[in-house]
Formats: structure tokens, C-alpha cells, sequence
């Protein structure tokens, strides 16, 4: 049976709203918030509000919109002067940086992103 629960609805509403804010604040993973919104909705109403094909869909933007916004910051440090090997390093140490961060040093991914590009 699934939870028809109006408070439920709204939390995920206000984390979808907040992930749509994130997509223009630095460091806030609009894109992922929105998707894993849309995921425990989704689980929580056993796939009957939002399906299985929207689900993947909305991770799939994720996904492609995370890997855009690597590549543009990557162009961008080119543009401006960074070096090939620079812009690599900055790119791995961040990814490296934000993935320890959030799962062993318990900083959180956005404290352990920038620190890892440094």
C-alpha cells in the first residue's frame, strides 16, 4: 500500500525547489537532490505516483548535467590559463576529494570538493 501522505508530498516538493536552487548556487547538488527527491518519493509510493521510466529519466539529466558542469569547468580553467595537467588534477582531486568527504572523513562532499581540487 502506498503512503498518500500530504506532508510527505510537500518535504519532497521543498527538496526538489531546494535542488532547483542549487543548480545555481556553487557546491549544492541541485541535479542529485532533485533525483534522490524523486527516488524516495518514488520508493515511498511504491513506483505509483512517479515510475520506474522517470525515475532513470531524472537521474539520467543528473547524471549528463554533473559530467556538463565537469567539462565546462575544466574548459573554463583552460580558457583562462590553467594548464592541461593542472585542469586534470583539479577535475580527479576534486571527484577523489568529494567522494572522501562524504564517506570517510564525514566533512561532507561539499567541503571535500574544493579541498581535493586544491
Amino acid at each position: 500500500m502506498p503512503v498518500e501522505d500530504p506532508v510527505l508530498f510537500w518535504i519532497v516538493v521543498a527538496v526538489m525547489v531546494l535542488g532547483i536552487l542549487g543548480s545555481f548556487i556553487p557546491g549544492v547538488p541541485g541535479g542529485w537532490m532533485i533525483f534522490l527527491a524523486a527516488l524516495v518519493y518514488a520508493f515511498l509510493t511504491e513506483f505509483e505516483v512517479i515510475g520506474w521510466v522517470s525515475v532513470l529519466a531524472i537521474g539520467l539529466i543528473a547524471l549528463v548535467a554533473t559530467i556538463g558542469d565537469i567539462f565546462v569547468a575544466g574548459y573554463g580553467a583552460r580558457r583562462f590559463g590553467a594548464s592541461r595537467a593542472g585542469t586534470l588534477g583539479g577535475i580527479l582531486g576534486g571527484i577523489v576529494g568529494a567522494l572522501l568527504g562524504s564517506t570517510i572523513f564525514g566533512v561532507g562532499a561539499i567541503l571535500g570538493l574544493p579541498v581535493g581540487a586544491v
